[in-house]
């Protein structure tokens, strides 16, 4: 990550350069201040929008993941948006793409299925082989006899 945010300026100082050659310097400028905006809108939209959805979510009995990982994609291309810079500005629309957020909220689902419910059970809750297992003893309990005696196991014995 810090790599990134290293090498990211020595990107987008060509990008200025081409894109200023291409259509000017006047609107290479209005796009970047243009980017900035709509950065900080989005950034707010986010901001206000993000806990309204995940109850929304969850008042429904979805699981959170996609408008978490939607909240998080917006999140981030705001501010990559907020960056001057075309390179940034490309990444941000990216992240808007609905087929960018669902291939992350995949990548994101396979993560959490392997490390979270990897240590014994899947995602629906079966068991995974070598972990989930609890050894112990049970026995059947008698439910013919009425709630005031104590309950009576099938060898006779009372259990206590």
């Amino acid at each position: 990550m810090t790599l990134t945010a290293v090498l990211l300026p020595f990107l987008e100082i060509p990008g200025f350069v081409l894109v200023s050659a291409w259509i000017g310097v006047i609107p290479m400028l209005a796009l970047v201040v243009t980017g900035v905006i709509v950065g900080i809108m989005v950034l707010q939209r986010v901001g206000m929008n993000a806990l309204v959805n995940l109850r929304l979510a969850l008042a429904r009995g979805e699981e959170p993941g996609h408008t978490l990982i939607d909240a998080a994609c917006f999140a981030l291309g705001g501010f990559l948006l907020t960056i001057p810079g075309f390179i940034s500005d490309i990444i941000a629309l990216a992240l808007f793409l609905p087929w960018t957020r669902n291939y992350l909220l995949r990548r994101a689902a396979g993560h959490f299925d392997v490390h979270i419910y990897g240590r014994g059970f899947g995602a629906g809750g079966e068991p995974r082989p070598g972990g989930g297992v609890i050894e112990g003893e049970y026995s059947v309990v008698d439910s013919d006899l009425p709630d005031s005696a104590p309950p009576r196991l099938k060898d006779g014995s009372s259990g206590q």
